[in-house]
């Protein structure tokens, strides 16, 4: 349910909660609320009672709608971390096979550009489609077999290789981390707990007792403006999938200093 949330726009995703929200509050008011007046008629001080318990539950809500914004933006922010990272170290690893003596050195040069060029133009499309690039292992696996083949000739090209293996397995293991974002998300535990207490604040609202029209408004706005939060949570989750994502920045600063 929520990858297809992740496929859409922004304008697209907005919409389609503030609607089911609202409506689901108009409707209640129309469909639901004649029977709450049987059922609580006569009730002293009716409002304020159902004003209270409100209120109560939406102290404890907002706390987690809060918090689950604060989590949103942290996980973005680790997930934008783990990709400067891996762009960091996919420099660092270009300047080391730059004296590299004669053809070894444009082998692997190309290879690490053409990562660099797949990584922006398809691995970022698919991760924010919710896809897996195809090639990307193998480039990879490439630039392994023709670093480990390569044969030392001098004790300097021997510390040079030493430090250039161990700044792949650095690349390595930031890509590894950069790829297990992907998943990085908000528990789906939390997900039922958003969607009970939005339900239970809107349904209160259906157990006053005020003119129709004051009702729509009131039960709208509050809807309305659950759906707002609840849409920036939804946006900002899974930082790279969707339109809010983290981007390929880093790695097209790392090409057009380094690699053009």
């Amino acid at each position: 349910m929520l990858n297809s949330f992740y496929n859409m726009s922004n304008l697209s995703l907005a919409i389609l909660v503030a609607v089911t929200l609202v409506g689901f509050s108009w409707a209640g008011v129309f469909f639901i609320r004649p029977f709450f007046e049987i059922w609580m008629r006569g009730q002293t001080r009716r409002n304020a009672l159902i004003g209270y318990t409100i209120s109560c539950i939406s102290v404890f809500y907002g706390l987690l709608l809060g918090l689950l914004s604060v989590a949103t933006y942290q996980n973005t922010e680790d997930v934008e971390n783990m990709v400067k990272n891996e762009a960091t170290t996919l420099a660092t690893l270009y300047r080391d096979v730059s004296h590299y003596p004669g053809h070894v050195k444009y082998f692997l040069q190309d290879q690490i550009k053409n990562y660099t060029l797949y990584t922006i133009d398809e691995v970022w499309p698919a991760q924010q489609n919710g896809k897996t690039a195809k090639y990307d292992n193998i480039i990879v696996s490439n630039i392994q077999d023709n670093l480990i083949s390569f044969k030392p000739e001098t004790r300097s090209d021997e510390i040079l290789h030493a430090e250039t293996l161990r700044r792949f397995n650095a690349f390595i293991e930031a890509r590894q981390s950069r790829q297990a974002g992907v998943d990085k998300s908000i528990p789906l535990v939390l997900w039922y707990v958003v969607g009970v207490g939005a339900l239970m604040n809107i349904g209160l609202f259906w157990l006053f007792d005020m003119k129709l029209s004051i009702h729509l408004i009131l039960g709208g706005s509050v809807a309305f403006f659950l759906s707002m939060m609840i849409f920036v949570i939804i946006a900002m989750d899974a930082p790279l999938r969707g339109e809010v994502s983290v981007p390929p920045a880093a790695y097209a600063k790392v090409f057009k200093n380094l690699m053009q």
